[in-house]
């Protein structure tokens, strides 16, 4: 998605007045649990964050967005970090 003239990234504005916050935080808690292809990806199992996907059948997903948190085996002290994050290759790994 992109927008004429933008330079940058672009913040989003969600209302989400309508919504139980309970309610919404049970719902992604539940799709941890299940094994629906869209509740696997860590980025469409909070598709109510993405309202401009309004067809959820045109959705490809290759279970995105589960990169999980490594401890460091080989240089922490050389590279000053406690834990890595490998990215999918979207962004350069990060170190925190």
């Amino acid at each position: 998605m992109s927008v004429p003239g933008a330079v940058g990234y672009l913040d989003v504005l969600y209302d989400f007045s309508s919504y139980d916050p309970d309610e919404v935080k049970r719902t992604f808690e539940n799709r941890r649990l299940s094994n629906d292809p869209l509740d696997l990806s860590g980025v469409w199992r909070y598709r109510e964050l993405m309202p401009f996907c309004t067809d959820l059948t045109k959705v490809v997903s290759m279970q995105e967005g589960n990169t999980p948190f490594m401890k460091p085996h080989v240089a922490p002290s050389i590279l000053g970090c406690t834990t890595l994050s490998k990215t999918s290759g979207s962004e350069p790994d990060r170190l925190l």
